[in-house]
């Protein structure tokens, strides 16, 4: 079909880009392309690094990807977008921690995709991601009736669909009789105030530009120096454009968590709608035929 080849070819050009710049800037599996982000404040803690990475945030979507990930050393695409986000937009943590992380996990690991994808999710790549995921609403628009997070997390297994993404929220007599305590069985969210956390982070990536203006254009994109005199320029994402430490935008929609419109919007993305689904069956059907680890 078209929408696969369209698909593929996409993925065959970014391979392509990835390559390229590693070529150009061989150390961009741990320095920053754009020099000023090496002296960005990072406020993230060692433990909520390591609640990210045994899947222990206490947002399901989050943990569920990180403990498929740990399990069978695989997740789809989309999930790793939304687990990188939340590491760097959330907790405020490196972009290098993240892509040491999944160096380490990934049976698919690239050096060249995998620094490429995390520089560009860290604000110092080439591009920049001009969207933010959110790890409940995400969760809600990709496994609407949560069978991704009740794989890969049994604990939450008789929550109803309407709590699945967002335990927190279901009635204490819904939770007893799902058997899911907060402090017990579930985790704690590792933060709770979401938008609070990505200002904290807005923050700390709009002060590196303020202290170093020589790498910010008029128009608020960024340039680096290149080593033959010549300038490059860089997309900055919408938001951060503006340098405005308290304008948060590109939020998902918090549509109502009962809708069972939210709950079937599942096809609306045509092919990356279902990818989750596809990809997460064909690789569970290889990992099955493995039996544990």
């Amino acid at each position: 079909p078209y929408e696969l080849r369209r698909f593929f070819t996409k993925r065959v050009v970014w391979r392509d880009k990835a390559y390229a710049q590693l070529y150009r800037w061989p150390q961009s599996h741990t320095v920053s392309i754009r020099p000023h982000y090496e002296h960005q404040q990072w406020s993230g803690t060692r433990l909520a690094l390591k609640r990210w990475q045994r899947g222990e945030t206490g947002f399901p979507l989050v943990d569920a990807a990180m403990r498929q990930l740990w399990k069978v050393g695989w997740m789809c695409n989309h999930l790793r977008h939304v687990t990188a986000q939340f590491l760097i937009e959330h907790l405020d943590c490196s972009w290098k921690y993240g892509f040491a992380w999944y160096d380490y996990t990934l049976v698919d690991t690239d050096v060249a995709i995998n620094s490429m994808m995390w520089q560009m999710g860290g604000h110092s790549g080439i591009g920049a991601w001009n969207f933010v995921m959110h790890p409940v609403f995400a969760g809600k628009k990709v496994d609407p009736e949560g069978h991704f997070v009740r794989r890969w997390m049994p604990e939450l297994r008789h929550l109803p669909v309407e709590y699945i993404h967002c335990p927190w929220e279901a009635p204490m007599g819904t939770r007893i009789a799902a058997n899911v305590l907060i402090n017990g069985v579930y985790w704690q969210r590792v933060i709770e105030d979401l938008i609070a956390a990505r200002k904290i982070h807005q923050f700390n990536v709009i002060d590196v530009r303020k202290r170093f203006p020589q790498f910010v254009d008029k128009d608020g994109s960024e340039i680096i120096f290149l080593d033959n005199g010549r300038t490059l320029r860089m997309e900055v994402r919408d938001d951060i454009r503006e340098n405005d430490e308290n304008k948060i935008t590109l939020m998902m929609t918090a549509d109502d968590p009962r809708s069972a419109l939210r709950r079937s919007m599942g096809s609306t993305k045509g092919v990356q709608g279902t990818l989750i689904y596809d990809e997460t069956k064909r690789f569970e059907a290889m990992y099955d035929t493995m039996g544990d680890f």
